[in-house]
């Protein structure tokens, strides 16, 4: 199963490749991007299983400017151009969320509120993947 996370926060990065290991997942099988420019260029030459894509992102790596608006765009560059199975959506900034949540639970299978302080994001993580390895695996 190929995973594709896109998260410009490396702690955040860190506590989904981690909950991702124990679930069986190996870190070859995992892509990381950091920013919108980052995905593109990785989804344009790959298709993946599951896309983890983080609400809030810069447009580049070099960019300190960050919004739900880029985050969502890109969602719907990936629900457009067919690049993941499916696509869950995962955020640590719950004002963010407040405001884009409706159109990112339309085109993900889940919207999930990680957080180092909380475990329900992993049980739902770990269910999600159990879906998207059973559909790999056909």
């Amino acid at each position: 199963m190929k995973i594709l996370i896109i998260d410009d926060d490396a702690s955040k990065r860190a506590l989904l490749i981690n909950a991702l290991e124990q679930f069986g997942v190996t870190a070859s099988n995992i892509d990381q991007a950091t920013s919108a420019l980052s995905a593109r260029k990785i989804f344009s030459a790959k298709t993946f299983d599951l896309v983890i894509l983080d609400l809030v992102l810069p447009a580049t790596d070099r960019s300190g400017n960050q919004s739900a608006e880029i985050g969502f765009g890109l969602l719907q560059e990936l629900s457009d151009e067919g690049v993941a199975k499916r696509i869950v959506g995962a955020t640590a900034h719950a004002e963010a969320l407040a405001e884009y949540e409706s159109g990112f639970r339309d085109m993900t299978e889940q919207l999930l509120l990680v957080s180092p302080t909380t475990s329900e994001w992993k049980e739902s993580l770990r269910a999600l993947v159990m879906q998207a390895n059973s559909l790999a695996e056909r």
